[in-house]
């Protein structure tokens, strides 16, 4: 952890400006993959996030585990720097390591503002994770019912091949008792009593 991490993450401007004209290093991560940005991001830290993208920072930047600064702050329910980010080109349908995005992160944590915002900005609504959950999913897993109704709106349900499954199923019983009483028939065998 750096000297630039810390002013970051306390929101200290006027350090953050004094640290980058004496040239800290932007880039540097700690041994998780969070830099400054991402815990600016954390602590909804704006004028810090702003100061540090204008000198360049990297705002789809990823931790080991795939986070980018945008999924941290969905993750905290940090609107501002969720529009902040998003102004600033950050990546809507960035993905985890374990294939969550932005919208996955906000659902998980039940904040149906930032969902409407992902969603305005062009989250993917279908996106799945290497679980082969959807947004919605989760939302519905932790029962966070204004999450669902919003997403329920514009993400195509999984369930419907689920159930076009279950439907060919219940068709093709009757065709499995039919073959049955066939074979019995073509025995000259009661089907009944055997």
């Amino acid at each position: 952890v750096t000297p630039l991490h810390l002013a970051s993450q306390e929101g200290h401007a006027d350090m953050v400006n004094l640290l980058l004209e004496k040239g800290a290093n932007i880039h540097v991560a700690t041994k998780s993959g969070l830099t400054s940005l991402h815990l600016a991001a954390q602590e909804d830290k704006v004028n810090v996030a702003d100061m540090l993208i204008k000198h360049g920072a990297n705002k789809d930047a990823q931790t080991k585990l795939g986070y980018t600064p945008l999924i941290v702050a969905c993750h905290y329910g940090n609107i501002k720097m969720v529009n902040f980010l998003l102004k600033q080109g950050a990546n809507v349908n960035a993905k985890t390591k374990n294939g969550y995005t932005p919208l996955h992160q906000a659902a998980q944590q039940g904040h149906t503002h930032i969902i409407n915002v992902l969603l305005q900005h062009g989250a993917k609504p279908n996106a799945i994770t290497a679980n082969g959950n959807t947004a919605l999913a989760i939302a519905k897993r932790l029962g966070y019912i204004s999450v669902v109704d919003t997403l329920k709106v514009v993400t195509e349900e999984v369930i419907t091949t689920t159930t076009t499954v279950t439907e060919k199923h219940k068709l093709n019983v009757p065709e499995t008792m039919t073959e049955i009483l066939d074979v019995s028939d073509e025995e000259g065998e009661d089907t009944m009593t055997g």
